[in-house]
């Protein structure tokens, strides 16, 4: 097994890059969906080959821009590493441990411009795997034939972070943010790491400002697959792997998670609870935001039936649609919007850039605020953030670039010290409730 620290070198054929990411992604999901490997050529998974390895950093790739398709691949993969250390003996786990600490070694050594919170992250999960090696007799112990489940003869200490899901299910003890960790967890806690791995370079990623819209199109191309191919799935799986990465959004809870919106999203979510209309466009607009930040079709058909069976009180475009008189419409479009109907195109939210492009009628909603607001409007959408004084000015500072206004509003929700980019809204959403939870 191996860790995917470092990416694998070499050149591979076309077809067979896409058949190796199309393989993995069908690897992944029998793996969350506990189905038997049917159908999935397991030569391209040996673990440690430049196969397996390219075939993990390219579905990183071109998952990196959507963060449902993001957060399933999280999961999966981590789901795949405790599966694998499943199957270990001690010496090969002491095996990828070393291996593990060696390749950190060269990243730290090769890679000075890394950002102070990797840097600290590379050091802090070697410090772990340098005690976990030191402790070579404990290893063989896990490992012995007689091992008790609940073993608590050894342990290790390491910063809660890196092990919450162990937290979470209380196999640890915690003492002034450290947790004791017993040897009968120590294969969770290297999936714990892995898990973290993945959520660092995903950010690492999306802070390099990489677009595959503007990149290669065989990239592109390949990523349009993937996210084909995900929303191929029962939508009950669906539901089932973002509900337990967090994400999960449902017509009932949506009112609650507005506040972690980009104030796009929730100037449309706060116009309809108003009116209880929205002009096409917007419309669009959000039911693609509500898809990306995790919302199942049947709960997006459901959010839109509540708000549509109401009387309209305003509609820029003097709407008289109704969900009791054309239901069977909005169905439709719904699951058109998500790849379910007509020609089954997997459609993207809009890019920031787009929202701020779009020109738009006044009086109709949509797009981006920082470009179309007047100060006095945004100043009453920003006060629902709950901002302190020096943030709003300094969003305000930026008034003319609106990304950057935005992503200096998540920097301030997210209380962080690096800079943040986001390029789509659902990135703001992801980033402002489910990274913060991580970490």
């Amino acid at each position: 097994m191996t860790f995917y620290w470092k990416p694998p070198r070499g050149c591979m054929e076309l077809d067979e890059i896409i058949e190796c990411v199309h393989q993995r992604m069908h690897l992944i999901s029998a793996v969350i969906d506990d189905r038997p490997l049917q159908n999935i050529n397991l030569s391209y998974f040996v673990e440690g080959t430049a196969v397996d390895r390219a075939s993990h950093f390219l579905l990183r790739l071109v998952t990196s821009a959507s963060p449902v398709l993001k957060n399933f691949i999280v999961k999966g993969e981590t789901e795949l590493c405790r599966k694998r250390l499943s199957f270990f003996n001690s010496k090969q786990l002491i095996e990828l441990i070393a291996v593990s600490i060696r390749h950190i070694d060269e990243i730290l050594d090769c890679r000075l411009n890394i950002k102070e919170v990797d840097r600290s992250f590379l050091r802090c999960s070697r410090s772990i795997f340098a005690k976990l090696l030191k402790k070579r007799q404990v290893i063989e112990h896990i490992f012995s034939s007689n091992h008790p489940e609940f073993c608590s003869k050894f342990h290790t200490i390491v910063p809660f972070k890196y092990c919450l899901p162990l937290v979470a299910s209380r196999e640890v003890e915690l003492k002034n943010g450290y947790a004791w960790v017993y040897c009968s967890s120590w294969t969770k806690l290297i999936t714990s790491i892995f898990q973290l791995h993945l959520l660092y370079g995903y950010e690492d990623l999306l802070q390099s400002g990489i677009k595959l819209d503007m990149q290669d199109s065989r990239i592109h191309h390949l990523s349009n697959i993937i996210e084909s191919k995900y929303m191929e799935r029962p939508i009950s799986s669906i539901v089932s792997s973002s509900q337990e990465i967090g994400d999960f959004l449902t017509c009932d809870n949506i009112e609650e998670r507005s506040q972690f919106f980009p104030p796009c999203a929730r100037n449309l979510i706060d116009t309809l609870k108003i009116h209880h209309r929205l002009g096409h466009h917007a419309r669009v607009q959000l039911t693609l935001f509500l898809k990306e930040a995790g919302m199942p079709v049947k709960d997006a058909i459901a959010f839109w039936r509540r708000h549509y069976s109401m009387p309209a009180t305003c509609c820029g475009s003097n709407c008289t649609h109704s969900w009791q008189k054309d239901e069977r419409r909005y169905v439709y479009s719904i699951r058109h919007l998500y790849g379910l109907e007509g020609s089954r195109t997997n459609y993207s939210a809009p890019m920031c850039s787009t929202l701020q492009e779009n020109i738009l009628a006044p009086g109709v909603s949509g797009g981006c605020p920082f470009s179309r607001m007047t100060e006095g409007e945004l100043e009453k959408l920003l006060d629902k953030y709950l901002l302190k004084s020096e943030s709003k000015r300094f969003i305000f500072a930026e008034s003319r670039r609106p990304s950057k206004s935005c992503d200096a509003l998540l920097k301030s929700l997210i209380d962080s010290k690096e800079t943040v980019v986001t390029r789509k809204p659902s990135q703001f959403y992801l980033r402002c409730k489910n990274w913060e939870d991580v970490f």
